[in-house]
């Protein structure tokens, strides 16, 4: 049984899933920063990037340091790890549909 990619996949909506915003702030953490950048980089409310930053912390994907005095945070190498699939998941999904083979593109009727 073949499964079907659903037609409304749409790699450019306007709504993040909580995975594209994971990999968001572990992208701006990679070098260390501050919580407010992390938090205008993503375009969080300070809640919600309290509650990604303990569910982060708590997987081991970023850990909280001191920078400049401030309350800052780095990702970990599981972190970076994470980031660095998730983006090449998701450039194989998007190289996937601009190929011509037609069962690449049965795929995704």
């Amino acid at each position: 049984m073949q499964q079907r990619v659903p037609k409304t996949l749409d790699m450019k909506q306007k709504r993040r899933d909580q995975l594209n915003i994971i990999a968001t702030i572990l992208d701006g953490a990679k070098g260390g920063s501050l919580k407010t950048k992390i938090m205008h980089n993503a375009n969080l409310s300070f809640a919600q990037l309290n509650d990604y930053l303990n569910f982060m912390i708590d997987n081991g994907l970023i850990r909280q340091t001191t920078l400049n005095g401030r309350e800052g945070y780095i990702a970990t190498v599981k972190g970076i790890l994470f980031a660095q699939m998730y983006h090449e998941l998701l450039n194989m999904i998007t190289t996937a549909r601009q190929d011509e083979s037609p069962l690449v593109a049965e795929l995704f009727q």
